[in-house]
């Protein structure tokens, strides 16, 4: 899960401005945490605290997470038409809190 929030931060300078190099810096001015980020953090803290079975948990949780992101940090994830496409790269980032998790 660490891995894929510093890949995430790394990330976010280049998600709209794309390079084709592999040299890069790994952060900088531009790299902040995105809704990926805190949607992931959401996981591990539903995961945490035991909310697995508990559906109003889960989204209490999931809301009190999307409240904390301001407009700016949330970039495209909302448009006019409703929420952004999902990507299979971020659903996967958001499961990453679920490879620590034994029970």
């Amino acid at each position: 899960m660490i891995g894929a929030l510093i890949g995430d931060i790394v990330g976010s300078a280049y998600e709209f401005n794309n390079i084709k190099t592999k040299e890069f810096p790994l952060l900088g001015a531009n790299s902040h945490f995105t809704d990926d980020s805190v949607m992931t953090l959401a996981v591990a803290e539903i995961m945490h605290k035991g909310y697995i079975t508990d559906s109003g948990k889960i989204t209490s949780t999931f809301r009190k997470r999307g409240k904390t992101l301001s407009m700016q940090v949330m970039g495209d994830a909302l448009s006019a038409g409703g929420c952004r496409k999902i990507h299979s790269h971020t659903a996967a980032m958001k499961m990453a809190p679920l490879c620590g998790y034994h029970r």
